[in-house]
C-alpha cells in the first residue's frame, strides 16, 4: 500500500506482505551513510528506505505487475 507520492514531497511507504528476512546487503560506504542521515532526517527506518527504494527499482525495470500483485495481497 502506497502512503503519499512524490508529486505532493511526501515520502512513498509502503505495507508489505509477509515475514521479515534479515539479508546481508553489501554497498558503498557513502550510501550506507546517506541511507543512515536520510533515515534520521525523515523519520523513516533504514529498512523502510531499502524496501521502498528496491519496490521502485522493480516497478521501473520491468517488475511492475509482480510488485502490484504484491502490494494487493497485503
Amino acid at each position: 500500500m502506497l502512503s503519499g507520492t512524490k508529486e505532493d514531497g511526501t515520502i512513498p511507504r509502503y505495507v508489505v506482505p509477509g515475514l521479515v528476512r534479515t539479508k546481508a546487503i553489501y554497498m558503498s560506504d557513502m550510501v550506507a551513510k546517506l541511507t543512515a542521515e536520510f533515515s534520521k532526517e525523515k523519520n523513516v527506518t533504514q529498512r523502510e528506505v531499502m524496501e521502498g527504494a528496491l519496490i521502485e527499482y522493480l516497478q521501473k525495470y520491468g517488475f511492475k505487475r509482480e510488485v502490484e500483485t504484491l502490494l494487493k495481497n497485503e
